[in-house]
């Protein structure tokens, strides 16, 4: 019923829209009435409420604990979504900012990764200037489109740290444009809306992340100065937090709802959808849903193929990472012990078996899990399996 009042809005507005334009309006004197009458933030409002639709998805968890992880989901989402639409949405000036971190996760975000967003307009040109520091790996990538607009985050442009050229202090200039450039170079079509930085630790610990600016280019001064707010900008940003807020829950609830077809095994993810959705062109994901009971582990075994990085990582059935500030619920390269040279022995388990690599659920029974390689020659399978914690503990 709520998803099918969000499409209902979506219609009333296009045909609000068409109405005031037979009336001889602008788009900017509909944006004046809407924000002014109030109707800008009353729909807004509407589509957060239709936005609980996600969580009573077919499949979803309606236990209070799951329910509780669900609306907070929720309310971190619009968090993030009045950071990107609204405090930083100008692309004369574009910021580089966390929308996804320690405390907003989406879509299987990953424990490892730093990341960075921007708003972009395809039709201007931008440079990137910087210092890697100390980062394992580094990509940005151009896309258009956002989740709430129900086609994902399909990739425009995408270069990676081995591409650029960089001095010896790991100092590099990356020009974003529609039409090639010498040098370091980020395509971008009319259609590009955002930068996505991804910066992967191997150690957080010890590594620091990249210094990284942005600044539009080829333009005069004042028209890098961010413009003053206008009621279309917020009758707009307000439509796209409540497109972000309503979509993309539903598209991850559909994801985790598949993954329980087979639970507790870690297939292969098919890379078009994942690259349709806003991944990493370089990355192999394998995700998937998981369930234990108190006496069960869940043991999965490996040997990572030869590649830049490697991780594995317990989510929550919104596909949020768990509390990775506090537990322990991922492992990676660098991070996991080692069987001999090569293979690893995985240990998902409620309480600690007293064996390496122990990954912990944080208080949860169940939920989605990903394996991922990054710039891998080879996808070998995981195999898993489902034991008895006690026959894993001396």
């Amino acid at each position: 019923m709520r998803k099918f009042a969000i499409r209902l809005l979506a219609l009333f507005r296009r045909a609000s829209l068409l109405w005031w334009k037979l009336l001889g309006k602008t788009a900017d004197d509909v944006a004046e009435q809407r924000v002014t009458g109030g109707e800008s933030w009353n729909e807004f409002c509407d589509t957060l409420k239709a936005a609980g639709a996600a969580l009573q998805f077919p499949g979803t968890p309606r236990d209070a604990f799951s329910q509780a992880e669900g609306y907070r989901y929720l309310s971190r989402i619009t968090r993030a979504g009045l950071m990107a639409f609204i405090e930083h949405a100008d692309p004369k000036a574009p910021v580089l900012h966390r929308v996804v971190n320690e405390c907003t996760k989406l879509g299987a975000d990953n424990p490892d990764n730093f990341y960075l967003t921007a708003a972009l307009d395809g039709t201007y040109e931008y440079r990137i200037t910087g210092r890697r520091n100390t980062i394992a790996y580094l990509s940005l990538g151009t896309q258009r489109g956002h989740y709430g607009q129900g086609g994902g985050l399909p990739p425009t442009g995408h270069i990676e740290s081995e591409q650029i050229e960089m001095d010896e202090q790991g100092r590099f200039e990356l020009l974003l444009s529609r039409h090639p450039q010498p040098g370091n170079w980020l395509p971008m079509t009319p259609e590009t809306g955002t930068l996505v930085v991804r910066q992967t630790f191997l150690d957080r610990e010890t590594e620091v992340p990249a210094d990284l600016r942005i600044e539009r280019i080829n333009c005069a001064d004042h028209e890098r100065r961010p413009s003053p707010l206008t009621p279309g900008q917020l009758d707009g940003g307000l439509k796209t937090v409540g497109e972000l807020v309503a979509g993309a829950p539903l598209l991850f609830a559909k994801w985790a709802r598949d993954f329980q077809r087979h639970s507790n095994a870690l297939p292969q993810f098919d890379p078009d959808t994942s690259l349709a959705a806003g991944g990493d062109p370089n990355i192999a994901y394998y995700h998937s849903h998981w369930a234990l009971a108190a006496d069960e582990a869940l043991v999965i075994e490996v040997t990572p193929p030869e590649c830049e990085h490697w991780n594995f990582q317990l989510n929550n059935y919104w596909m949020e990472s768990l509390d990775y500030r506090h537990h322990r619920i991922h492992t990676n390269k660098h991070l996991a012990h080692h069987e001999d040279d090569r293979s690893v022995r995985l240990i998902v388990a409620h309480e600690n078996p007293g064996r390496p690599n122990w990954i912990e659920t944080a208080g949860h029974a169940s939920g989605t899990m990903c394996f991922r390689w990054v710039r891998a020659k080879d996808h070998p399978q995981p195999r898993t399996r489902v034991v008895k914690l006690s026959s894993l503990q001396d």
